[in-house]
C-alpha cells in the first residue's frame, strides 16, 4: 500500500501540489492496486481544489488492520455534509469532480474497508480508512 501512497503523492507534487506522504512500513492489504489508487487519487485531487497542504500516512493498528489518513488544511466539512457525503452524487453535485465519495465508499467496502471523515484541528478534513491487514 506504501507504494500506490508515493506514487499518488508524487504525482500530485509533479503538478505542484503541496502533497506529502508521511510514510509507513510495509503494510499490505489485499485488493485492487488500481482501485485504491483511484480512491487515494480521488481524495487527494478533492483535498487540493479547497487546501493549500494534503498529508498522508498510513499506520497498523489494532484488529488486524491498517489505517489511511488524507488530511487538509482546507475550509472542512461542514457537520450536515458528514453525514450526507457518502450518498450516491452528493460529492459531484458539491465539487464538480472526481468519482464521488459513494464511489469511493463502495471500493472501499468491497475491499471490507471502511471510511469516515472527521474534523483535523484546527482545521481542514481527515478521511480516515481502515482496511484488513
Amino acid at each position: 500500500l506504501a507504494s500506490v501512497l508515493q506514487t499518488v503523492t508524487d504525482e500530485f507534487c509533479d503538478l505542484g501540489y503541496d502533497v506529502r506522504y508521511l510514510g509507513g512500513r510495509r503494510e499490505m492489504v489485499f485488493g485492487s492496486i488500481s482501485d485504491l489508487q483511484r480512491v487515494f487519487t480521488n481524495l487527494v485531487e478533492n483535498a487540493v481544489h479547497y487546501a493549500q497542504t494534503v498529508e498522508i500516512s498510513i499506520a497498523q493498528i489494532s484488529g488486524g488492520l491498517v489505517q489511511v489518513d488524507v488530511a487538509d488544511d482546507g475550509p472542512g466539512i461542514s457537520d450536515e455534509d458528514k453525514t450526507r457525503l457518502f450518498e450516491p452524487d452528493f460529492s459531484t453535485k458539491v465539487t464538480g469532480m472526481g468519482l464521488g465519495l459513494a464511489i469511493v465508499n463502495s471500493i472501499v467496502m468491497d475491499h471490507h474497508g471502511t471510511i469516515r471523515a472527521e474534523d483535523n484541528h484546527p482545521k481542514g478534513a481527515t478521511f480516515i480508512f481502515e482496511l484488513p491487514a
